[in-house]
């Protein structure tokens, strides 16, 4: 696997890091990324840390890697808890591990909405989130990384029959883990999944989060900490897979029609209608960078559907 190249920003001028460095806990450093700088020294950052740094080619690259590692999810699950404030004895991190083992035993068929995808999400809500104003707190973060790790955990593949079909036999599926955190804490993940019903609930979020926003920039006014965690992970969930990069949003467009199939992908647009239609709304995903590029990818993307893939957007 070769390195990925980034420049995170000083005193490391510029790193060469491979994605499976993390992936070895023995090789782990207070559960960063170890990695070597210009001047030959060991540096060891926080895996989130080495996320936001990424461009974003690099960071769909690493996504994509990932793929290769079986476990990966539950490791990564642990990493981001420890990271966050949360020991191995907390009843978070316990919750987390559990909740990705589950998604990892449920092991869905499904070519799009896989444990990857789950992954996918986890680590790009938690990039969104890093870079929120206003900025949430360690619980909370905690709370809406274990909502991304359990938002699927139960998705067969396709779309809701009726309304939070999936979302609701996800929070069943992973009661077994969330049943042991503080009651309110329970209910708010339960929300936050359910909230994530594409068709039902999320262009409301959506809007309601854009009206509150301009209500902070203008008033400063209180923004809803549970609306912020649910536009965020919206956002996770509609554009982490999507508009990542050009060479990831083609590859899963790909895995979306082989879940549904070509007619759905024709009639839907499929990836290319999210990144057409459903561009970030949280100050968090738009200060990412690798979701500001949309409707480039976008344009970039229909050329290369129809053009190469043979496949006519109408």
């Amino acid at each position: 696997m070769e390195g990925v190249r980034i420049k995170p920003t000083n005193p490391i001028k510029t790193v060469s890091i491979r994605p499976e460095q993390f992936l070895k806990e023995n090789k782990v450093q207070q559960n960063g990324v170890m990695i070597l700088d210009q001047k030959g020294a060991t540096n060891s950052i926080g895996l989130l840390n080495y996320l936001l740094v990424l461009e974003p080619e690099d960071y769909g690259n690493v996504l994509e890697n990932l793929r290769n590692h079986k476990g990966s999810l539950s490791l990564v699950a642990g990493l981001v808890m420890e990271e966050l404030g949360f020991p191995k004895e907390s009843k978070e991190y316990k919750a987390a591990k559990e909740i990705s083992d589950i998604v990892e035993k449920e092991k869905s068929e499904a070519a799009y909405h896989s444990p990857d995808h789950t992954r996918d999400v986890a680590l790009s809500v938690m990039r969104f989130a890093r870079l929120e104003t206003p900025p949430l707190e360690k619980k909370e973060m905690g709370i809406l990384f274990l909502a991304g790790l359990g938002h699927d955990a139960k998705h067969p593949g396709g779309s809701n029959k009726f309304k939070e079909e999936f979302e609701k036999q996800s929070t069943t599926t992973i009661e077994a883990a969330t049943k042991k955190l503080e009651e309110e804490d329970k209910r708010l993940i339960d929300k936050l999944i359910l909230s994530t019903d594409f068709k039902e609930n999320v262009p409301t979020t959506r809007k309601n989060y854009i009206e509150a926003m301009n209500a902070f920039e203008k008033r400063g006014s209180k923004v809803d900490k549970e609306l912020q965690m649910k536009a965020l992970l919206s956002d996770a969930d509609l554009a982490s897979s999507v508009a990542v990069s050009k060479k990831l949003t083609v590859r899963n467009s790909e895995r979306l029609a082989r879940e549904t199939g070509i007619a759905a992908i024709k009639e839907n647009k499929g990836m290319l209608g999210f990144v057409e239609a459903m561009g970030p709304v949280t100050t968090g995903a738009r200060k990412s960078g690798h979701v500001s590029e949309n409707k480039f990818i976008a344009v970039e993307l229909r050329k290369e559907i129809e053009e190469q893939k043979g496949w006519i957007i109408t």
